[in-house]
């Protein structure tokens, strides 16, 4: 399991970082709390304390290609509909379901 620093370390900071805020999403979805997009769009911790360093902010990233055998369809119906890279990690993020609570 990856960490959010880990995430920062080989997306953001390599440039590869699309601003899609599928990591701040998800965690937003779940109610964590812990991530937010700066000015910029990039992610970011908001309060470090409340992440629950599950990794899957890490799994959704585009960037990262851990999803890639089971989001490879996704993605290609994704490509079609002209959707920039990013998009697919915001559009996974924005469809599950809140946490109770």
């Amino acid at each position: 399991m990856q960490s959010f620093e880990a995430l920062i370390q080989e997306v953001q900071n390599a440039g590869l970082c699309h601003r899609c805020g599928g990591c701040v999403n998800f965690c937003t979805a779940v109610h964590c709390g812990a991530l937010e997009q700066d000015s910029t769009g990039l992610p970011r911790f908001s309060d470090k304390e409340k992440c629950l360093e599950c990794g899957i902010f890490y799994m959704i990233c585009p960037e990262t290609g851990e999803l890639e055998e089971e989001l490879g369809p996704l993605r290609r119906i994704a490509s079609r509909m002209h959707h920039p890279p990013g998009c697919l990690g915001r559009a996974l993020a924005l469809r599950l379901p809140p946490s109770p609570g």
